[in-house]
């Protein structure tokens, strides 16, 4: 609902990232720091989806509403 500016004051935001599988990896503790810190700085409940694990239902939701927000554009 943010993407299309319909959010309501209970809404949540829906984020949709590609994890960085190289060097340290991805696990269940980085997702679970990134939701906790979201959720801190928006101030709001925060869906945290990784791309690739969406529904099939809802990807063409997500990539019609889909919003970049930040790309890494070189490899550290």
């Amino acid at each position: 609902s943010f993407a299309r500016g319909e959010e309501t004051p209970r809404s949540d935001v829906d984020i949709l990232f590609v994890p960085d599988y190289s060097g340290k990896g991805f696990s269940l503790f980085t997702h679970g720091g990134m939701y906790m810190d979201l959720k801190e700085l928006l101030g709001r409940e925060v869906d945290l989806v990784v791309d690739g694990t969406l529904r099939p239902y809802a990807v063409e939701s997500a990539n019609r509403d889909r919003i970049l927000i930040y790309e890494r554009t070189s490899k550290r």
